[in-house]
């Protein structure tokens, strides 16, 4: 019988020991048969596993958790956390519109505690967190210093527990499990709940995932601001702002922790049609193609009507003119052809370039053995990009887009 329970855990939890040992071990010396019958020999498998488990999470959670040496989370809750990144970004708002209120803050489906310790970080205790899994609720209070209620959201919405002047953050579940795509129907609150909160709060903010449909969400309802987050090399989530923590109703937003935040609307892209010869290739940020705002972010940049998608849905464009922008790479085209390899390597020659990086879109060709293929021709660093154009082949050699200005 399995002991995952919160009781399986507080032994764990307890006992130093093993999980001394299980961290002063290497990760190649927690694998070996050795070690572990040896350990098997004080602690059953299933606790042993849950040690294991534990001291791994700690180790990978250093950009989830400020404070890891004793935090509580296993593999999921990990997982689903906010990195501290995101989660200060997101802080930040509530406190710009608490402000000096005095209104309470309630995150909803805390889960182990990411969003909620920055919460409370920024606010105090105006901040309360909310799961409906004692096993959370325990992780929550283990590594937040905020009061955490067991508790499910409909109660606290049918007892009017949650004030109507307060503030909320909600980190959904979803019954279908892993996956970047999210729908409405799968959320755990359910839609009605959601929007049950959002009607009830002067103002939330819904986590989901960084693929959501917004059209999905007009079930919803509500001038909302839709903001997609990226931190380092991943697009983390969209968050939903209503009401009063929407800065911005009605409009999108892409935010890169640390580098920029730029919000706009969507709108229709220049047809592919205009782009002849172009002298430079454009690549968007691809938080700002997520959101959307592709084409605002041409504008702001600078791009004209000579900017166009180089094919419909494709996300890259070509431009006469030479753009600087923290939002976008701008690549100088050194050569434009059909895409054959062997046009390539005398492209490569003729050109004198030698290893180059391979891009493409939609896993056309393998970019990986591209570049290996290319690498041991001579020559300075290049940018390749293969895309497939409708019903032909192209080959971009490019030279390497200028570093980003700097917000």
């Amino acid at each position: 019988m399995s002991d995952r329970s919160l009781d399986g855990w507080r032994g764990v939890l307890g006992d130093e020991s093993l999980l001394r040992t299980l961290a002063s071990a290497s990760p190649s010396e927690r694998s070996a048969p050795a070690f572990l019958t040896r350990l098997r020999e004080s602690v059953s498998a299933e606790r042993l596993s849950m040690g294991l488990e534990l001291v791994e999470v700690r180790e990978r959670a250093a950009e989830k958790f400020p404070k890891v040496e004793a935090l509580f989370a296993d593999r999921v809750a990990l997982e689903q956390a906010s990195g501290v990144g995101v989660a200060g970004h997101k802080a930040e708002r509530f406190r710009r519109a608490v402000g000096d209120s005095g209104a309470s803050v309630w995150d909803i489906c805390c889960g182990a505690g990411g969003d909620l310790f920055a919460l409370h970080e920024a606010l105090g205790s105006r901040v309360r967190g909310v799961d409906l899994d004692p096993l959370r609720v325990e992780m929550a209070v283990t590594n937040t210093e905020a009061e955490v209620l067991c508790a499910d959201l409909a109660n606290l919405l049918e007892d009017q527990v949650i004030p109507a002047d307060a503030f909320a953050h909600c980190d959904p579940a979803r019954r279908s499990g892993s996956g970047r795509v999210w729908r409405l129907e799968d959320l755990v609150p359910s839609p009605d709940l959601v929007r049950r909160l959002i009607d009830r709060v002067q103002g939330a903010a819904i986590k989901l995932g960084p693929g959501t449909d917004v059209e999905e969400l007009r079930p919803l309802g509500g001038e909302f601001e839709y903001e997609w987050i990226a931190d380092g090399r991943a697009l983390r989530q969209l968050v939903v702002w209503t009401g009063g923590l929407a800065e911005e109703p009605g409009r999108r937003r892409a935010t890169r922790i640390g580098s920029f935040s730029f919000a706009g609307e969507a709108e229709e892209l220049s047809p592919a049609s205009g782009a002849v010869d172009p002298a430079f290739l454009i690549e968007m940020d691809p938080v700002v193609e997520r959101a959307g705002l592709s084409g605002a972010a041409l504008r702001a940049a600078g791009g004209g009507d000579p900017t166009r998608e180089l094919h419909p849905g494709l996300g890259l464009f070509g431009s006469e003119a030479q753009l600087s922008s923290e939002l976008l790479r701008c690549f100088p085209i050194a050569a434009e052809m059909p895409w054959r390899e062997s046009k390539v390597r005398r492209a490569l020659r003729d050109h004198g370039f030698g290893a180059v990086v391979v891009k493409t879109r939609g896993g056309f060709v393998d970019a990986n053995a591209l570049e290996r293929a290319f690498r041991s021709v001579e020559g300075r660093d290049g940018v390749l990009f293969v895309l497939r154009l409708g019903t032909s082949a192209r080959a971009f050699l490019c030279e390497p887009a200028p570093q980003r200005p700097s917000a």
